[in-house]
């Protein structure tokens, strides 16, 4: 054993200039095996931790709910924190918003409320507010002091004033002036007179961590589970994902890592592969002489494992501090460059400079010195195989030079070219594994650089909108805090009505403005959701037919109003619908629910600013008719400039949250698109470029060894007349037959490939991808990239070569 570890200390030194590339491609695999799981944790980590700050902390909401069966829920076994509130009434001033809600201790701390000072409120005239409130009116009120809120239509006209029992900061603040004002009980009471008060009860389950029951599926199925039991409609319950996703384990995360790292360790391993099978070639003869002097075929295993595994030794270590040193790095430029000034931005952004989440995972080291052991491990196995299946006289007769055929093809006439391809010929195997290792990773460019080449911030901002501004009603379905803005109370009384339009069309630089019809429809085959159901008139009927992929149904037919077309994206999320179904909807026309039998005649595909997020289509007429009054959701601005601040503010300023209307510019779309997909390719190709660089330790590698094998035949060629332009011509053209081949590979397999992915990432909405565009560019720089890489490797060997003297390379034995 003594004399093994000798041996492979020996063998280490000797080839040391092979052991430092294999270190270099097993420091960068290391790096990101490290690097990439770490920074995907921790930025998910953050935007967890920004969920707490800003998010309410309970998992599930019953709405309509009475006190009897309140109390139930809270006894039951399933139920852990909970809570009560309600909305009790709304109040709009000129100025601002007030919602008087009513919550006890329980909502209180659910909602993640803190208590500045006070109480809740008691008394049916106390009132609990928040600081900002205060101040924005003006007001230097303290616990105890008395304050008038305002006048609402329908209660006493004397303003409404309470004593202020304790002032809070709520888990998020509004920009807008829109403030939730604290009541108590006996407020709710009042108001509320002889009715029975209904509440929101907002409660935590009971969860045995570790058994299952705290996976983000399990919870939902234990809410929904709880809302059976009790009876309440699945429209009454809410859901807190966001929380949920935060707080417990979600499977697809964990199963991402382990494919990226999986990718990882292949790459890594056939890249390693193709240096220890070069290496192993060129030693046979050595291990010949082991043989013959009494090493087993177990001990040679062990000579080529100890090998690897002492420079593995060295190079992970190396590999685990520069991604320790890298992680915070990319997460820096992770914040500054991909994040914008939302309020989760914000927050993200502080649990990082406030050390929330831990950067550096104990076990993630672990895992990736076991995963680059592993990398290191399978690039041997082959190896190891080959030095076991060698015979002593085999291996002592072996030359690396000499073909297996008894007789060889040969010219007539020699050039450089000919003797390039004798070269190649005998050493397939060994080139098509160099070949094969680069190309896996030049495949994987061409297929992002399909996706990425497809994506163009200002496509995927059109595919978003028509026209330069978007003016919507602000509506809601179900929403027991907002029941102004059901859409049955909004198209009584539609905001987006002809004075709008006449105001907008006053405003400088707007040439037309478009409306957008639609209605709204429940199903039981929508699992309870509203679908929205657009209304397309006669200017757009031919985009409308254009965009059917599946199926058949003509404009006049969708006049009738008993034919829909359905968005294909409909079909993912509802994929037991199909052609020719025919629905039951339930549509409110704001007077009655009607009941209509609709069939679904085509599917399409069509863009998001086509669909306006509606999935089934009808002529503009046929939607009209579903409803006694406005059935206008949107309104589509077209301007003589795709942006303009002026304009854009006098939109706003038209556009007001509390009237009822949201506006969208398209620059807002396209710098949230440009930043997204500028982030997204830069990690990537940053990705990508490592993975090549720890394939390019395979192309060195083998034509390093190529050039030190043949010094005694580079010394024969020039000692007959072969000069030193003719040598570097051949080993440049030589190692533009590796060029070749990756080209071949990444080309051919990768367009194919990318071309695939695209349609995948087409069909997934990623990037609003709708038009494939070839990679042309990126193929070039790629092929540049690739043949500067084995001129500027030429140029270094040929340098070294021609150090050494004609005479000096005749005599070398190597």
């Amino acid at each position: 054993m003594h004399m093994l570890r000798r041996i492979i200390l020996a063998n280490v030194r000797y080839h040391k200039r092979k052991n430092i590339l294999t270190g270099l491609a097993m420091i960068l695999t290391t790096m990101l095996l490290f690097l990439v799981p770490s920074v995907g944790l921790d930025l998910i980590d953050e935007q967890k931790a920004a969920v707490n700050m800003v998010y309410p902390r309970w998992f599930g909401m019953f709405s309509n709910v009475t006190k009897d069966t309140a109390n139930k829920l809270e006894a039951h076994h399933m139920t852990g924190e909970c809570g009560l509130m309600a909305e009790v009434a709304t109040l709009k001033t000129d100025d601002a918003d007030y919602s008087f809600v009513y919550v006890d201790q329980g909502s209180f701390e659910l909602y993640n409320m803190k208590l500045i000072s006070g109480k809740l409120p008691e008394a049916e005239d106390e009132i609990m507010v928040t600081a900002k409130m205060l101040k924005d009116m003006g007001s230097e009120a303290k616990v105890g002091d008395s304050i008038e809120v305002g006048k609402q239509e329908g209660t006493p006209k004397n303003p409404l004033r309470f004593t202020v029992s304790g002032i809070y900061t709520p888990c998020t603040e509004s920009v807008e002036k829109a403030y939730a004002c604290l009541v108590s009980g006996a407020f709710l009471e009042k108001v509320q007179g002889t009715k029975e008060p209904k509440y929101n009860f907002i409660f935590r389950m009971n969860l045995e961590l570790g058994s299952g029951e705290d996976s983000t599926d399990r919870i939902r199925q234990n809410i929904g589970l709880l809302a059976d039991t009790f009876g309440i409609k699945e429209k009454f319950v809410t859901v807190n994902e966001s929380y949920i996703w935060a707080n417990y384990e979600d499977p697809t995360i964990k199963m991402t890592i382990v494919v990226v790292m999986i990718v990882i360790v292949l790459i890594g391993a056939i890249t390693l592969y193709g240096i220890y099978y070069i290496s192993v070639g060129e030693r046979i003869r050595e291990i010949g002489k082991l043989k013959a002097v009494g090493a087993t075929t177990g001990q040679l295993k062990r000579v080529i494992l100890g090998e690897g595994m002492l420079t593995a030794a060295a190079a992970i270590p190396a590999g685990l501090l520069i991604g320790t040193l890298l992680v915070r790095v990319v997460l820096e430029l992770i914040m500054k460059v991909g994040l914008k000034n939302g309020v989760l931005d914000n927050a993200i952004r502080a649990a990082f400079s406030e050390g929330k989440v831990m950067l550096y995972r104990p076990e993630l080291y672990f895992i990736t010195v076991v995963a680059a052991l592993l990398t290191v491990l399978l690039s041997l196995l082959r190896p190891m195989k080959t030095v076991a299946g060698i015979s002593e006289v085999e291996a002592m007769r072996y030359s690396e030079s000499t073909s297996k055929k008894a007789n060889k093809k040969g010219y007539r006439d020699l050039s450089v070219f000919k003797l390039t391809l004798v070269h190649l010929k005998e050493n397939k195997r060994k080139n098509l594994i160099t070949i094969f290792s680069m190309g896996l990773t030049a495949l994987l460019f061409m297929v992002v650089a399909s996706v990425f080449s497809s994506s163009d911030p200002v496509d995927a901002a059109n595919e978003g909108f028509m026209g330069e501004y978007e003016v919507l009603a602000v509506i809601s379905h179900n929403d027991e805090r907002r029941p102004e803005r059901e859409w049955r109370l909004v198209q009584k009384n539609n905001p987006l009505n002809e004075e709008l339009k006449k105001e907008l069309l006053s405003i400088p630089g707007i040439r037309r403005v478009e409306e957008v019809h639609g209605q709204f429809a429940k199903c039981e085959r929508f699992e309870g959701e509203m679908l929205g159901i657009s209304g397309v008139n006669e200017e757009y009927a031919d985009m409308l037919i254009k965009g059917i992929t599946e199926g058949h149904v003509t404009y006049e037919e969708l006049k009738s109003g008993d034919k829909v077309i359905a968005e294909k994206n409909m079909l993912v999320w509802y994929p037991e619908l199909s052609l020719g179904d025919v629905l039951e909807v339930e549509i409110d026309n704001g007077d009655e629910i009607i009941t209509k039998k609709i069939e679904i005649a085509a599917i399409g595909d069509y863009s998001l600013g086509f669909s306006h997020n509606k999935y089934l289509y009808m002529a503009e007429e046929a939607v009209d008719r579903l409803s006694n009054y406005s059935t206008v959701t949107d309104l589509n601005i077209y301007a003589d400039e795709k942006y303009d601040p002026e304009t854009e503010s006098a939109i706003k300023a038209l556009c007001k949250e509390e009237a009822g209307l949201r506006s969208y510019a398209w620059k807002d779309e396209y710098e949230q698109w440009k930043t997204g997909i500028s982030v997204v390719r830069a990690g990537c190709y940053a990705f990508l470029a490592i993975l090549g660089a720890i394939c390019i330790m395979n192309i060195i590698n083998t034509m390093v060894s190529s050039v030190n094998s043949r010094r005694k035949e580079f010394g024969i060629y020039q000692a007959v007349g072969m000069s030193d332009r003719q040598l570097f011509l051949m080993m440049f053209t030589e190692s533009l037959f590796y060029t070749l081949g990756i080209v071949i590979i990444a080309v051919g397999a990768g367009s194919f490939i990318g071309f695939r992915v695209y349609l995948l990432a087409k069909d997934a909405g990623v990037f609003n991808l709708h038009r494939f565009i070839f990679p042309k560019e990126e193929m070039l720089l790629m092929i540049v990239a690739l043949v500067l890489l084995q001129f500027i490797i030429t140029v270094v060997l040929n340098g070294s070569l021609r150090k050494e003297s004609v005479i000096d390379r005749v005599r070398f034995n190597g």
